[in-house]
This record gives structure tokens, sequence and C-alpha cells, in this order.
């Protein structure tokens, strides 16, 4: 039983304290009303069997948002700086799930001409650009599903579950020359890519991946820039290594050495270390003369002056919450949060402030930018202000 589900149910047995009742009111009123309709309709799908009828359970919600806005006007008002971080926190982490399941996801920007409003600013999806070997280029987003070339024997194809995939008719070990094709992702876009060992790639946002079309010899080596998960083929006689760089200058280079495992690369330049983090098998982090070696929840860091940390028991669900589909912040700065939504929003951020409050938060990437922003805000401690694609934080 969620959070929700225990105040809700309190609230009908009419015994929640009044700290509870201050939480329900706030976890009611700091939501429009696109949230009466899902909370509507999982009273009808799952809660409170006694309330048999639609009628009851209209009664008891309308009764709620009653009390709710005569309590708001005698002292939630008052109340609100003493308990709103708490009661944001208790509420992202307690009732988070509830909430974050049920807040709608319609990407369909409106606009209010009659007051101005402008869009909101939609997440982003599925877009990547291919490069292929010749330097002709195909927009995926756009592509038909379906064999998009023939590159000597591996087919390419654009599969209709929004993925890239090679399938290459046979593994050859000549020393004939690759030929290389690049995956790019723009800011607001993602892609999923197959290479032509059975190998898989997630490719975050504003990120790169450059991989011959057949792997030949006793390596297989690719080139990523920006922040790709794999999920390796085993293949003891082809050790698979990632070859990253996030810019010019020392300890900004390097490489990951695997047999056949699960990891995550972030490599953007724009944040301050390159980090490596192991969730399955085992895997060699090197820079220059330095090197690691990671098992399973660890994260190996490559520093601007080229030193390897590894750091023990990593929050691999922060770590992998883009590819899930979530942002998950954990005791996050603000521009760390406002990287990372940069990114997916295709948006610029201007700092009016800069506050030094951190922030814990779950929420899906499929949301507009104004529900990220509305979390950030109750969370306390800053304010948003969004001037087309620029958000302007104060």
């Amino acid at each position: 039983m969620t959070r929700f589900d225990i105040l809700l149910e309190g609230y009908r047995n009419d015994s929640l304290s009044e700290q509870e009742l201050n939480e329900l009111l706030l976890l009611l009123d700091v939501h429009d009303t696109e949230l009466k309709t899902s909370i509507m309709n999982d009273l009808q799908q799952n809660a409170f069997a006694g309330f048999t009828t639609a009628a009851q359970r209209q009664r008891l919600f309308d009764n709620i948002l009653a009390k709710s806005h005569t309590r708001r006007k005698i002292e939630v008002m008052a109340l609100w700086r003493r308990v709103a971080v708490a009661a944001a926190i208790l509420l992202l982490l307690g009732a988070g799930t509830y909430l974050l399941i049920r807040i709608p996801e319609n990407n369909t920007a409106k606009t209010d001409t009659s007051t101005g409003v402008q869009p909101d600013v939609l997440p982003g999806g599925n877009k990547a650009v291919l490069t292929l070997a010749d330097g002709s280029t195909i927009i995926l987003d756009s592509a038909a599903n379906g064999q998009l070339v023939q590159q000597g024997k591996t087919t390419v194809i654009k599969s209709s579950d929004g993925q890239l995939v090679y399938n290459a008719k046979e593994r050859t070990t000549d020393h004939s020359p690759l030929t290389y094709n690049t995956l790019a992702t723009p800011r607001g876009g993602q892609y999923q890519l197959v290479l032509p060992d059975g190998s898989k790639v997630w490719l975050n946002a504003a990120s790169s991946i450059r991989y011959p079309t057949v792997f030949t010899g006793s390596e297989r080596k690719v080139e990523i820039k920006g922040e790709a998960y794999f999920e390796v083929a085993h293949d003891k006689t082809k050790p698979f290594t990632v070859h990253f760089s996030a810019g010019a200058g020392a300890g900004r280079e390097g490489a990951v050495q695997v047999l056949g495992t699960h990891f995550n690369v972030n490599a953007y330049e724009d944040e301050a270390m390159v980090k490596a983090t192991l969730l399955e098998g085992a895997v060699q982090v090197t820079e220059d003369a330095a090197s690691a070696m990671l098992k399973p929840g660890q994260q190996a860091s490559v520093t601007q002056q080229g030193k390897i940390q590894v750091e023990n028991n990593v929050d691999v669900d922060q770590v992998m919450s883009w590819k899930n589909g979530q942002f998950y912040f954990s005791n996050s700065d603000i521009e760390t949060i406002m990287r990372q939504m940069a990114r997916w929003y295709d948006v610029e951020v201007e700092y009016k402030a800069r506050p030094e409050d951190r922030y814990t938060i779950s929420l899906s990437r499929n949301v507009p930018v104004s529900k990220l922003l509305k979390y950030l805000e109750l969370s306390g401690g800053v304010k948003f202000k969004v001037e087309g694609k620029k958000i302007v934080v104060m």
C-alpha cells in the first residue's frame, strides 16, 4: 500500500492526525485538475471496496477537495513554509510511486491563445542520425521501418520497436579494411542499437557511437561520446573495448575493456569526470598508465588530472534511470539536475541564482518539463521561469 493509499484510508476512517491531514491536503492541492482524473480512475479500479458506486467515490473525493480548500484558507498557507520541504520529500519518497505513475504523460503541447500562455516543453524521444561509411546520412526518426541499407555482408534494419539492428551474415577473420558507421543522437533524442556481434547499446541524448559494420580480427572496438549503456555479447576470443572521449585534455580519454558484461559509460564533455559503472561481469577501465578493475556495483571516475577513482556500492538505480525512462536524483545539486534536463528537453539553462539545496526526486522522463520543475519547486529553495526553450533558475 502506498503512502497515498494510507492517507486516504485514514481520511475515510477519520483517523488522521493534524500532521497527516496536512500532508494529504498538500498532496491534493499542489497538483492540477489532471490529477483528479488519475485518482478517480484508481479508485474506480482498485481502492476501497466499501465504496461500491461511482457516486460514493465521487462524494469521497469531493469531500476531500472541499475540506482541502476550507483548511487551506485557515491554516495551510500559514504552515506551508514549515512543512513544505519535509512533506514534499516524504511524498516523493513515500507516495511518489503512486503519484508518478499516475501523472498523465500527454505529449501534446497546448497553447492558450486567449491568454498568450506558451506551449509546454515536451520530452525527448527516439531520434538519431545514422552516418554511413560513404558519408551519407539517414534520419532514423523519419525513416521507414525495415531494411535501410546493405553494407557488404551486413544488412542494416530499422525495427518496429525503435532499434537499429546490424545483421552480419558471417563473421570474417580477414584483414580487409574496416568500414565504420556512426549513430548520433541530438539533444532531446535517444536510440537503441544492436551491433553486428549481437551486443546491445542504449544511447542517451546528445551522444554518439562509432563502430565497424562487421567485427573482424581478434577484438571488437567502438568509440563513444556522451553516455551509453552496453550489454555485450560474450565472446572470449574477441575482447570488447569501448573507447571514450570527453574533449581534449588530460584525463578525458580512455577505454573500458571487457569480455562480456553490462555497464554504463558517462563521458559528456560538460561533466567533471568520465564515469564507468559496472552492473554485471567485470571490466578494466584504463587511462594512459592508470587502470582499475571493477566489480558489479562499483564505479570508476576518470578525473581531469588523469586519475582513476573507484567508488563501491554506487546507486545503480540512479545511474541507470535514464535508460529505464526515469529521472532519478538522490541528494543532487541543481546544476547536475539541470544538465540532464537540458539534454533531454533540448533547452538552454540560465542561472539568476545557484541554490545550494540538494534534491531527491524520481519522475518519468516522459512528462513535459513543467512537471519536473513543479516537483523541484515543491522541494523548496528554487524557482523557475520558462522562456520558450530557455529555463531560468531563480
